[in-house]
């Protein structure tokens, strides 16, 4: 669907806002958005993110190639419903996203965020990953090239859009990016359509800090 937009939304207040730009087809995010001052136990982790105002499911895959050239965050949302309600994976390399992890599932349920899983492995910058995020009922699954990642069992959010996220990132880059129903039909959201879809809309949020 050519007509389709993806919505950035930031929420960092350093060098903000986000730059989402397609490239050969590859959407990328170039700018060190991020909220100061940041904690490693500080679960919000505000940076930028653009989410596809079309997809509105229960249950899918969620499959993508994913890098960074960089060492900080990237990731991707789902059973978004807006700004205070989704769940999140997203991965960093050089800093713990709870103290302990650099892998995190999460979820923002009425603007509050719970940590649901996480694992101490770090990215290797540069290179490709292939992900898929499979939300089925209250199950969610994270394969990474796949191998089984993260999962949880969550009955908090049942459906909602996809988002792609970055944290401090100055070139995160999503390929391949695919929606696929499990009950049957398939949405296809593609890096040929994504580069079809110039115009993303620009909205900027101010967060309060949290001490």
């Amino acid at each position: 669907d050519t007509n389709a937009l993806w919505t950035e939304v930031s929420e960092g207040n350093t060098n903000c806002p986000g730059i989402w730009n397609v490239t050969g087809g590859i959407m990328q995010q170039s700018a060190n958005c991020y909220y100061s001052p940041y904690s490693p136990i500080d679960p919000n982790w505000y940076g930028t993110y653009t989410y596809r105002g079309d997809v509105n499911l229960e249950d899918y895959n969620l499959s993508a190639k994913v890098r960074d050239t960089d060492d900080d965050g990237f990731g991707l949302m789902f059973r978004f419903t807006n700004s205070s309600n989704y769940y999140r994976w997203h991965w960093d390399a050089s800093r713990t996203l709870d103290g302990t992890n650099y892998m995190l599932l999460d979820k923002r349920v009425d603007d509050s965020v719970t940590v649901l899983n996480g694992s101490t492995t770090q990215y290797i910058s540069s290179q490709w990953y292939n992900l898929n995020i499979i939300v089925q009922g209250e199950d969610i699954k994270v394969y990474v090239d796949g191998i089984l990642a993260l999962s949880y069992t969550d009955s908090s959010l049942s459906n909602g859009k996809i988002a792609l996220y970055s944290w401090a990132s100055t070139n995160a880059e999503f390929d391949d990016v695919v929606v696929t129903p499990i009950s049957g039909a398939t949405s296809n959201f593609t890096s040929t359509e994504i580069n079809t879809t110039q115009n993303i809309t620009e909205i900027t949020k101010d967060r309060k800090s949290v001490v």
